[in-house]
């Protein structure tokens, strides 16, 4: 569910890129641009509307002309928030970003950069499909580990417990 709100997301900021270049950053409004920098994770409150266009304006070079994938650019956009007050876009930050990935999603990161230059090969793909099948695994392994501990919690909560008697149990005369 998460994964299918977070497509839907990126497909929503893909077409608004081409949107806006299309129209041009310029014609922008304060308003519309604040809401396309937040949307890309850059800082949008209390930054001068030049910066922010400025900062829209790299996004998409980075995106449509260099086909930068966009987690690529979120994930830098996060670094140069906490790094620093400054969010602009430097080689130091692309190469943190990049340095912090887990190995997966740098090789699906690749994948796609190949696949817009039209250079990715079948082995390429495969380790990525293999990558993937993997972290799916993992995550419906530990999904049933999830619901075995919620069965063993339900369990207890319905079973009585050892140290209350019953009234029966309180009734009858103790053999000794």
């Amino acid at each position: 569910m998460l994964r299918n709100r977070i497509r839907n997301q990126m497909k929503f900021i893909r077409a608004d890129d081409r949107m806006i270049k299309s129209e041009g950053v310029d014609s922008l409004t304060i308003p519309e641009l604040q809401s396309a920098c937040s949307a890309r994770g850059m800082r949008a409150l209390g930054v001068s509307p030049a910066r922010l266009r400025s900062e829209l304006k790299q996004w998409l070079d980075l995106h449509l002309n260099h086909k930068v994938p966009m987690t690529i650019l979120i994930l830098m956009r996060a670094f140069a928030i906490s790094n620093s007050d400054s969010a602009t876009l430097s080689p130091d930050v692309l190469q943190a970003t990049l340095s912090s990935l887990p190995d997966n999603l740098l090789s699906e990161a690749e994948l796609k950069v190949s696949e817009a230059q039209g250079k990715a090969t079948n082995k390429q793909k495969l380790a990525v499909l293999e990558q993937q099948e993997d972290l799916i695994e993992d995550e419906h392994e530990q999904e049933q580990r999830d619901e075995e501990n919620r069965q063993k919690s339900d369990d207890k909560a319905k079973r009585p417990s050892a140290t209350t008697e019953s009234k029966d149990d309180k009734d009858k005369p103790k053999q000794a």
